[in-house]
């Protein structure tokens, strides 16, 4: 069953119909105000001058002796469902001529997210950063799928163009919240992204029953040809299937500015998804050896944290919003006599005797341990690339 006779038109993504199409290049000023800031999806013309010329067929004669990564076993039910997938290395040729036969290995992989400078060195000088992207997170990446390719349901941390070179895909899309609707995969899953469990290709009925509060009405489709460039706003949830052989590119990013990224998505309506987001991370580093420390330090840890991930330096307000979220699940504890010794040998030496306060704890211990240099690290982990 075609996700086409799942996503509807009307639907609650913005006010009076589905993901608007811009026809002409949109001035700065109009997109901030309009798309970005108000977090509303948009298809924009790709801007002129961007990629000249670049196709599959182009791409092979220039590249294809180079080597790139390719997800393979995508036909598989772990893949649909955004758990599992096992990489292969080939050359870009092979990949290619695979996918341009249609055997079986061109229809079970999927080259995704390959790093432009890394893989296809000198073609970034060919892809202009479009006027709109403020501050780049990450990117650009190049993705080349085969016909009836069906990526899983997913929300991403960052804002987003989907820029379309070659081919044409069919993009589904539905708001950040409220969350339970999109039945994410449990807090601790693999991976940067969050994946839903939802499969769109299945049957309604079926939906229905394993999804109840699945909102259908809320979906919106719509279809991205060569020459355009679809605005995802970050944690939106879409998922993505290819009509044709596509060639595509994408990047990631944010608003220009030292906080101005996360006091859009610490505001309605991305709050409650990148609340869930940042507990997963938190999660999947729960069973790590240092989980006590991160949990004590953890203002500094997030503001290293959204340093790295996006070049945002948090304001008090919202740092200590967000240590409140994380406070919620994970509520701070006093170090046991051996954490308080592995502490004491990671930073040196201790201190006198004192009342001392951890997160707000306040309790009597033999020694003030110095604080680290550095707080340890939060980590993504899991899925490579995803």
């Amino acid at each position: 069953m075609s996700t086409k006779n799942v996503c509807v038109e009307k639907n609650k993504l913005e006010q009076g119909g589905g993901v608007k199409r811009e026809s002409k290049e949109l001035s700065l000023e109009d997109f901030n105000k309009k798309y970005l800031t108000a977090a509303i999806p948009v298809v924009l013309p790709t801007p002129e001058g961007f990629a000249p010329g670049c196709t599959i067929e182009t791409l092979k004669k220039r590249f294809g002796k180079h080597m790139v990564t390719a997800r393979i076993r995508t036909d598989t039910e772990n893949y649909r469902k955004g758990t599992k997938y096992a990489i292969q290395r080939l050359r870009f040729e092979d990949y290619a001529k695979n996918l341009m036969k249609g055997n079986k290995k061109g229809r079970s992989s999927y080259m995704a997210a390959q790093n432009i400078p890394k893989t296809f060195p000198g073609l970034e000088k060919e892809l202009p950063l479009p006027k709109y992207i403020g501050k780049k997170h990450n990117g650009p990446y190049m993705w080349l799928a085969h016909e009836g390719h069906y990526e899983f349901m997913h929300m991403d941390p960052d804002d987003n163009f989907l820029i379309i070179l070659e081919g044409r895909k069919r993009i589904c899309l539905f708001p950040p919240s409220p969350i339970r609707r999109m039945y994410p995969n449990p807090l601790g899953s693999k991976g940067k992204t969050i994946q839903s469990k939802v499969l769109l290709d299945e049957k309604q009925d079926s939906i229905a029953e394993r999804f109840p509060e699945f909102d259908e009405s809320a979906m919106a489709e719509v279809t991205v040809n060569a020459g355009e460039m679809l605005f995802i706003p970050a944690f939106f949830w879409h998922q993505v299937t290819t009509v044709r052989k596509t060639l595509s590119v994408n990047i990631f990013f944010g608003e220009s500015g030292d906080s101005s990224y996360l006091g859009k998505i610490m505001r309605p309506p991305q709050w409650e998804a990148f609340s869930y987001w940042l507990l997963n991370i938190l999660e999947q580093n729960a069973e790590s050896i240092n989980f006590g420390e991160i949990i004590r330090e953890i203002p500094r840890v997030l503001e290293q944290f959204l340093m790295k991930q996006w070049h945002e330096t948090p304001t008090e307000e919202q740092l200590a919003r967000l240590v409140k979220v994380v406070h919620k699940r994970y509520p701070p504890q006093i170090p046991s006599d051996e954490e308080d010794k592995q502490q004491q040998t990671s930073s040196g030496n201790g201190g006198d005797a004192e009342k001392v306060s951890i997160i707000g704890v306040q309790t009597q211990r033999a020694s003030k341990p110095r604080k680290r240099r550095f707080p340890p690290l939060l980590k993504i982990r899991g899925l490579k690339w995803r």
